[in-house]
């Protein structure tokens, strides 16, 4: 123990010779010098908070809960107490009671939308139920969806069960009948409904960013652009013939459609109405028009809009301008990147020809945020994902690792994976040119050096003449002629002792797809934008208790090309977790478990059947567990593996 220099009270001492400990790493030792420090000062704020850091370095939560409360209590505005805690809080489970200690956080803090802040938030707010709509939780919804730095996809439920709540919605809703909404006119002007909640950011800047998997979000927004669409046959729109500063809302429409590509059914007398629209805006361009028209098809597929991005008064109006930057800027340098994408190596498969042809028609899937987690090295990660493997099983602490993505797509997985892995070299590898033109434009925003693009197959992918430390591959294998063939390729470029990410599709979750797959056959349904259109419109439309009405609760079915990756792929094969372990075995390496988070209560379910695979290992256990949970992996199967080093 250190002697006290002069000045220094006892618990002073005490206080620093426990922080001495903790800073080695002797987290028991430190326990007792800080318990020692409050025999002299029971009030020291900064004595309890380091006690709760050492009980959760010990992973003992409940105990590092109880000290963060003492620090706050004496501490009202310990700002890093109240963290922890919400933090410790949420670990637990207990949502309500982290979210209040966030909001203290944001309250007492100079930087309340510091990205650590609004990430705890976000968790929070997304694991609410039955929450009632105030100010304050729209405030907060309104942050962390506008925010670069979340992961707002988890937030999208719980927002649009608020836009379901306002007043103007449900009447809306009430008044759908047959695919229109009874009396929109006189709904249209009742003032009482409040029609400018629709320009709210809250859900502008929802329907900018995202796909929305809701039914009744998608009658709200097919009726609306509908009947805006009628209300324009004679003249051009204007605040007064809709509501104050609807522009802001169309845009968003408009941008909302262009991502999930045009998904809403028209009929003969709405395309009519567009083609006299087109007309209109190309002799005399003026904001509504653009933004309604728009709401019907790409502006970069308009000839004669492509200088409305240089049109000063049009990018004055920042709704406006967002749009155009969507529809016109983006796509035109997208087109300029595909001139100089790199070929790492010939498609030639007859199968992956297919593929990249269903493919090449819209960069799959579009997205337009992603989130920035808390930078990391490849062996956090792995120890992270795998708390149970020992020091010896983790990759080098100070390796700057390769990694591939096989089968980047439009890269969200190569950004995400890039930001997390800061250190990390990426190859990010694609049959599709106008995907990998996508991935380049999105990373380039990023302003990421780590990640290199090619066209590629994954057969061919050991001419690269690399060997990877790391490789995920998520979504693809199962698209392939022959899956083992290409995973066993992908085994061939990993590194002895290297980790790779997969991800396939489950036979049993996907009972559903196999039977909408058949029903498509049967009825002839044509794998075209217009046959999508026609199919989901026929569900959407069919009574709540026929099997195929399931289809509506995939994300994938609200959006053109996720809708014809879901339904009409050209090739797809599913698997069973037995025979994930035949095949695991055949190629040699070690399945180290699924990915998490699994669905809620999942792991504790699994525990209950087989507490006698702790770590989730036993993949015929997880066979009959799915036999029984059929929804588990409704996603995909995504797990980690392992070569023998």
């Amino acid at each position: 123990m250190s002697l006290a220099v002069q000045g220094q009270t006892p618990d002073d001492a005490l206080h620093a010779d426990g922080m001495t400990a903790f800073e080695a790493g002797c987290y028991d030792d430190a326990i007792e010098l800080f318990k020692k420090t409050l025999l002299h000062d029971v009030d020291r704020a900064d004595t309890q908070f380091m006690l709760g850091v050492c009980y959760n370095r010990l992973q003992r939560y409940e105990r590092a809960i109880d000290h963060y409360q003492i620090a706050v209590m004496l501490q009202p505005d310990h700002v890093t107490g109240w963290f922890n805690l919400a933090r410790g809080r949420a670990q637990m489970g207990r949502v309500h009671e982290a979210l209040s200690a966030i909001r203290q956080v944001r309250k007492h803090s100079d930087t309340p939308n510091h990205p650590p802040f609004l990430k705890v938030l976000s968790q929070c707010i997304a694991r609410l139920q039955n929450f009632d709509v105030t100010p304050q939780l729209v405030e907060e919804l309104t942050t962390c969806i506008q925010s670069p730095d979340v992961q707002s996809r988890l937030l999208v439920p719980n927002v649009l069960s608020v836009f379901l709540k306002q007043a103007v919605v449900e009447k809306l809703l009430e008044h759908w009948d047959r695919g229109c909404f009874r009396d929109f006119p006189a709904l249209l002007a009742e003032q009482s409904l409040h029609w400018t909640i629709l320009n709210h950011p809250l859900f502008t800047s929802l329907m900018r960013t995202h796909t929305l998997a809701n039914k009744d979000i998608e009658l709200v927004l097919h009726g609306l652009r509908s009947h805006i669409l009628m209300l324009a046959r004679g003249d051009t729109l204007n605040d007064a013939r809709l509501w104050p500063e609807a522009l802001t809302f169309l845009c968003a429409l408009a941008q909302h459609c262009f991502i999930n590509e045009y998904v809403y059914e028209t009929g003969a007398e709405e395309d009519a109405v567009v083609e006299a629209l087109e007309r209109r805006v190309l002799e005399t361009a003026k904001p509504y028009d653009v933004a309604l028209l728009a709401c019907f098809k790409p502006l970069c597929f308009v000839g004669g809009l492509e200088n409305l991005p240089e049109n000063s008064a049009f990018m004055q109006i920042v709704p406006m301008a967002q749009l155009l930057r969507m529809q016109i800027t983006e796509p035109r340098r997208e087109r300029e990147i595909l001139g100089r994408l790199k070929t790492f190596t010939d498609i030639d498969d007859e199968i992956s020809l297919l593929v990249k042809q269903q493919y090449e028609a819209n960069p799959y899937p579009r997205w337009v945020s992603t989130a920035i987690d808390q930078p990391a090295t490849l062996r956090g990660q792995v120890q992270y994902l795998f708390p149970y493997l020992g020091d010896d099983e983790l990759p080098d602490p100070a390796l700057r690792p390769e990694a591939l993505i096989a089968g980047c797509g439009t890269g969200r997985q190569s950004v995400e994976n890039a930001l997390v892995l800061p250190d990390a070299h990426f190859t990010a590898i694609d049959i599709t040119a106008a995907s990998l033109a996508y991935a380049t434009r999105k990373t380039e925003e990023r302003g990421l050096k780590n990640i290199e693009y090619g066209i590629a197959d994954i057969l061919k992918i050991n001419t690269l003449g690399k060997r990877f430390d790391v490789i995920y591959c998520g979504g693809v294998l199962h698209h392939m002629r022959d899956p083992m063939a290409g995973w066993q390729a992908l085994v061939d470029v990993l590194k002895p002792g290297g980790f790779m990410m997969v991800g396939l599709y489950s036979e049993i979750a996907r009972r559903g797809i196999v039977a909408a797959r058949e029903y498509i056959q049967q009825h002839g349904i044509e794998d075209s934008d217009a046959g999508i259109r026609q199919f989901r419109s026929e569900i959407l439309n069919m009574p709540d208790a026929h099997p195929m009405k399931s289809l509506i609760n995939f994300q994938d079915f609200y959006s053109l090309s996720e809708c014809r990756d879901l339904l009409f792929h050209v090739q797809e094969h599913r698997f069973t977790a037995l025979e994930l372990r035949r095949s695991i075995d055949a190629l040699g390496i070690r399945f180290l478990g699924f990915q998490p988070p699994l669905a809620p209560g999942t792991k504790e379910r699994y525990l209950a059947m087989f507490p006698e695979d702790p770590h989730g290992l036993d993949l015929k256990s997880w066979h009959e567990y799915e036999l029984k949970n059929p929804a588990t992996f409704s996603g995909m199967y995504q797990f980690w593996l392992k070569k023998p080093a």
